[in-house]
């Protein structure tokens, strides 16, 4: 249980600072750090056709003749299908309009209650630092996004908290082309970008004015590249050197292969 103690206070520290702590947990796991009541709804993030399924039994009038019983069928420790029984005492016990309530609640307590412990002590630590009655009035959406940071990127804040240099500025042509370009990006190569670049596909807790880099504070910067080849990134510093492009589509082009086969850092 130390070990989720642990991961609850760098959790804690990261919010505290205002810093991101890099994690994929579902909003379940933040309406639970919330003390928030868990329901079906919450299903879909953990098993979508269990969600599905458990929705068809809540919402139906008469499941009488289901034939449905106080099991469920989950991976394993082992991986594989394994035959979960809800309710040890009672094997045979058939699921009914009367009791389909329990049924429900014990699939939800199968799924997300059987680590309590565990979440309790990630809570434990987590508290030290962020205490739950300051974190009341927050929604989970929210409380997820101080933690992890901001999921779609605002090319608009990131442009207007990016710096330049030798000689580069932003009523420079290459660079003018550079920012067309990145406004044809999807959201999900706009993340690779900002991998390729800051090291990170995540936008800072209070937008690219946050951003960090190796040595504190440090806004993307575009330098000239001194050499021909593809744009290159330094992700400690958040720099990328970029060439003097003239062809919009080559700098697509160039900056898409960069950011997908080449690696997102670069040693000085």
């Amino acid at each position: 249980l130390e070990y989720f103690r642990f991961v609850g206070t760098i959790m804690g520290m990261a919010v505290y600072h205002g810093k991101i702590f890099y994690s994929y947990f579902g909003l379940p796991f933040y309406k639970d750090l919330l003390e928030r009541p868990l329901d079906i709804n919450d299903l879909q993030y953990e098993d979508e056709s269990i969600y599905r399924s458990m929705k068809k039994i809540e919402e139906a009038e008469d499941i009488t003749s289901w034939e449905l019983d106080f099991t469920i069928t989950d991976k394993g420790e082992d991986g594989k299908p394994t035959v979960i029984n809800l309710k040890k005492d009672e094997p045979d016990l058939l699921v009914t309009n009367q009791n389909k309530k329990e049924y429900l609640d014990l699939v939800l307590k199968h799924y997300f209650h059987s680590t309590e412990a565990q979440m309790q002590a990630l809570k434990d630590g987590f508290y030290q630092f962020v205490p739950l009655e300051l974190l009341k009035e927050f929604e989970p959406e929210e409380l997820e996004q101080i933690t992890v940071g901001t999921k779609d990127i605002d090319l608009n804040d990131l442009k207007l908290n990016t710096e330049y240099g030798d000689g580069y500025s932003d009523t420079n042509n290459v660079v003018k082309l550079f920012w067309e370009v990145m406004y044809t990006f999807t959201q999900e190569e706009l993340k690779n970008f900002l991998q390729f670049t800051t090291g990170s596909n995540k936008v800072p807790v209070g937008g690219f004015s946050h951003l960090y880099g190796s040595s504190g504070p440090q806004k993307f910067t575009i330098i000239p590249k001194k050499f021909t080849g593809l744009p290159t990134a330094h992700s400690c510093f958040n720099r990328l050197e970029l060439p003097q492009y003239t062809d919009k589509e080559k700098l697509k082009k160039d900056i898409l292969y960069a950011i997908t086969e080449t690696q997102g850092f670069g040693l000085e």
